[in-house]
């Protein structure tokens, strides 16, 4: 079971929650939608899926966040899969990291006005339970490869070299992002690149000595997946 509440929803649903606080539980949701869920993240003790990446809500998510942390929520803890809206703010990322403790996969969506190198060191402080991350595609990330958006250029005559330079520079640039995450992030073994592209580590002794690259996946139907196989 799946709970979603409708912005237009939220003071009714607030008033009628905080009017049966003491008797309202819902055992059987397991995945929560959007930061105005914040309302009924007490009642939901068994949650394991929680989604608020809402790219024009940063300001609720972090006040969501800070009532998770705050209050000590029984749901932080049952959580292990966390889609998070990332807007630049990296005080959002280090609340999820200190909110739930036993996340398996996290998954960011959104902007990157800074290189994503510099958050590399907040990942690798997540808890060694973070198992899978799925960021964003190389061009989002802001990590030294930045292909020219306006179409006009992939239609001259010498369209086919700048496409196969574009390819070959996005390589580049992924399998950089990939080998500085997985050097920094010890327990972590899969990472997306976008959600069509999986790349797996080999460790020995606790270092990088290969990286297993999956290309035309689909993020969306791994999770599946997993959750029939409740593998996350």
């Amino acid at each position: 079971m799946a709970c979603t509440i409708p912005d237009g929803h939220i003071c009714k649903f607030q008033e009628a929650f905080c009017n049966r606080a003491n008797t309202l539980s819902f055992p059987l949701v397991k995945e929560l939608y959007g930061a105005s869920s914040r309302i009924v993240v007490p009642f939901c003790p068994n949650v394991k899926y929680f989604d608020i990446s809402e790219p024009s809500r940063p300001v609720v998510m972090h006040i969501l966040l800070n009532e998770l942390l705050k209050d000590d929520f029984r749901i932080a803890k049952n959580v292990t899969y966390l889609r998070l809206y990332y807007c630049g703010m990296p005080r959002n990322l280090e609340a999820a990291r200190d909110c739930f403790p036993n996340l398996k996969i996290l998954m960011l969506k959104g902007q990157f006005f800074r290189p994503f190198y510099d958050l590399i060191p907040l990942l690798a402080s997540f808890s060694a339970t973070l198992k899978v991350l799925v960021i964003p595609r190389a061009a989002e990330l802001k990590a030294g490869f930045n292909p020219p958006w306006y179409d006009m250029i992939y239609r001259g005559p010498s369209r086919h070299e700048i496409r196969k330079g574009m390819e070959v520079e996005e390589k580049k640039a992924r399998e950089n992002v990939t080998k500085a995450v997985f050097s920094a992030c010890k327990h972590l073994e899969e990472l997306w690149v976008g959600t069509a592209i999986r790349a797996r580590v080999e460790r020995r002794e606790g270092n990088v000595h290969h990286i297993q690259y999956d290309l035309d996946l689909d993020w969306e139907v791994e999770l599946a997946k997993r959750k029939r196989e409740n593998d996350c």
